[in-house]
């Protein structure tokens, strides 16, 4: 299963075009996940049952503008509205 780092974006920008370019100094790496994916990373990361990871470790829950990162392929996904898209770095 693949491993995730979990970044929260710590400024009100939240990107919304798939031009959008963040960049990375606007984020917090929060923690790291072990994952089937971007949708099993947004699960753990919410608050719904109150037993979550995000829960354990007393962060907000993930919302849209945060950011996941595949450790081995150092892919970087954008959670949103409905859905991931890949993003690109300043």
């Amino acid at each position: 299963m693949p491993t995730y780092r979990v970044l929260y974006n710590m400024t009100s920008r939240r990107f919304m075009d798939p031009a959008d370019v963040v960049n990375l100094g606007d984020y917090k790496e929060i923690t790291t996940v072990t994952a089937n994916g971007p949708d099993d990373v947004f699960n753990q990361m919410n608050a719904i049952k109150g037993i979550e990871l995000c829960c354990q470790l007393q962060v907000r829950s993930m919302s849209v503008g945060d950011l996941i990162q595949n450790v081995l392929t150092e892919e970087v996904t954008g959670c949103c509205g409905c859905g991931w898209k890949e993003v690109r770095f300043a």
